[in-house]
């Protein structure tokens, strides 16, 4: 099971990163240990971490990335135009 876990963590990295980076989002090593503390098997902790709604948000988020919408920059850009 450690050796999953490990994988999970792994795998998971880049796009936490990604969000945090890009949106200025807090990472989530709480979140992370409180759903091993509570699911026995990794497939049950994937399962809920995925289906978290802190993280459905940030995985949309990344999603609006990858279609190239910047809303960073758009806010940017509509506050200057003010």
């Amino acid at each position: 099971m450690a050796v999953t876990i490990l994988h999970f963590n792994e795998s998971m990295f880049e796009t936490i990163v990604a969000i945090r980076y890009r949106l200025n989002l807090p990472t989530m090593p709480e979140m992370m240990n409180r759903y091993f503390r509570m699911y026995d098997t990794t497939k049950d902790l994937i399962k809920a971490f995925k289906n978290s709604k802190q993280v459905q948000k940030k995985f949309a988020a990344l999603r609006a990335i990858k279609r190239g919408l910047q809303a960073t920059d758009d806010c940017i850009t509509l506050k200057s135009h003010k």
